[in-house]
């Protein structure tokens, strides 16, 4: 499976409706068939490949299933889980929280990220840390402290999906 990433800042129309529905499998098949059909490709979603875990580890305590300053642990894993099975995330930012989030992501710096990034354990990442990997991960951190920013500024919530 390909375990790609992606940040959708949402309406409240659809932010509503994922809220609303109770079962997991209805909320996968509409992140898979509506969200991802209107927001996809446009200014609302933002891919980050398969570099999300490395970013997580690196907003966190360099792994998975973690901790954080509030804020930073929102942005890939940390809020709240719509989808609980193993097959896929769907982790869900409410607007009131985004933008902490924005505040927190600003103020990690390449250096900052550098330094979070080299910390993790690569037995526990399942791979070796390069500067290559280091460099896609960063890449993909990038947009999205001004991702969360204009989220926030259009109190849009915010939703990290990536498939299993």
């Amino acid at each position: 499976m390909s375990c790609l990433g992606v940040h959708f800042a949402l309406d409240e129309t659809a932010a509503a409706l994922l809220r609303a529905t109770r079962n997991q499998a209805e909320r996968r098949r509409i992140v898979t068939e509506d969200i991802e059909e209107r927001y996809l490709g446009k200014t609302w979603a933002l891919e980050t490949g398969k570099a999300w875990d490395a970013i997580h580890r690196c907003l966190t305590d360099a792994r998975l299933l973690s901790a954080a300053p509030w804020g930073l642990q929102l942005c890939i894993l940390g809020g709240k889980q719509l989808y609980t099975r193993s097959d896929y995330i769907i982790s869900l930012v409410e607007s009131k929280n985004v933008l902490f989030v924005a505040k927190a992501l600003m103020v990690v710096s390449e250096e900052v990220m550098r330094e979070m990034y080299f910390g993790i354990d690569p037995a526990d990442y399942g791979m070796e840390l390069s500067e290559d990997d280091f460099g896609y991960t960063w890449s993909n951190f990038e947009p999205l402290p001004s991702f969360f920013a204009r989220a926030a500024a259009e109190n849009r919530t915010v939703i990290f999906t990536a498939d299993q």
